[in-house]
């Protein structure tokens, strides 16, 4: 009788994690088309934001060009500085690059988002019934069960969360692109604007890179093996495609680039994550 009643509320529980997952991972299935106008218009401040970053930046530029033909009037007095030339040369290009800071940034937002188009995300998230899987398994085999698929719930949430994080980061670097711009105006900044280039560029990478084990995900889910002998290995391999994938922020750093490191552990458990 007690076995009875464990299993009535463990599968209430069950169902509700699995329909609130399924829920909310159809809804994500739009974010991962990669556009960056849904943050624009999920942010209406994002486009405020960037005119007066645009301001600023001019500021910085110009400031910087006209800070530096100064200490070039001082290099008798034994004050380092950049070519005047070079100065103003370098001051006119990455003005002419920052009136076209957000065109620019669209490129390769392009090119990513046409990529991410032909890798061709499913229309639905498959979600393995581990309760047919397990029937077999004697006694509290529906425990089990259910213990496997929150399992994996958990770990493909916290996937989903470091995706939508990586997502701002970008969506940040490319509203902020006019202060990296106005950092190339001379040889004392120019590694500023140097680093923003790789983070950027990493972060393009890694999207699509999100993009695809994303799929991979979806196609192991699609195809693991429902039976009692082969549900185990199938499961390590799930939570093993989602922990590479939150780490692929780490791996990416490796080959020497320069991504945003992302996904800090939830400290405190998932209670304090609830909270």
């Amino acid at each position: 009788m007690i076995e009875w009643l464990f299993m009535g509320v463990f599968e209430w529980f069950y169902a509700m994690a699995m329909g609130f997952f399924e829920y909310c991972a159809q809804s994500l299935l739009s974010v991962f088309s990669f556009n960056i106008t849904y943050f624009e218009q999920s942010v209406p401040a994002a486009g405020p934001i960037y005119n007066l970053l645009l301001a600023v930046a001019w500021a910085i530029l110009l400031g910087n060009g006209v800070f530096q033909s100064l200490r070039s009037m001082m290099t008798g007095i034994g004050i380092e500085a950049d070519d005047p030339k070079e100065t103003f040369l370098r001051t006119f290009l990455f003005s002419f690059l920052l009136l076209f800071a957000r065109q620019i940034c669209n490129i390769p937002l392009r090119m990513v988002e046409q990529i991410v188009n032909l890798l061709n995300m499913p229309d639905n998230i498959p979600l393995v019934n581990f309760e047919s899987a397990l029937s077999g398994i004697p006694n509290f085999g529906w425990l089990f069960a259910i213990i496997c698929g929150l399992v994996v719930i958990f770990q493909m949430i916290k996937l989903f969360i470091e995706v939508g994080e990586r997502y701002v980061v970008l969506a940040m670097l490319t509203i902020l692109s006019p202060l990296a711009f106005s950092m190339g105006g001379s040889k004392a900044t120019k590694d500023n604007f140097s680093g923003w280039v790789r983070m950027y560029a990493s972060m393009c990478l890694m999207t699509i890179f999100n993009i695809i084990t994303v799929k991979i995900l979806f196609s192991a889910l699609a195809t693991i093996p429902l039976n009692d002998a082969t549900i185990l290995p199938g499961i390590i391999l799930i939570i093993g495609i989602c922990r590479m994938a939150r780490r692929i922020d780490s791996i990416i750093a490796r080959i020497g680039l320069n991504p945003a490191i992302t996904g800090e552990p939830l400290r405190g458990g998932i209670g304090t994550a609830v909270m």
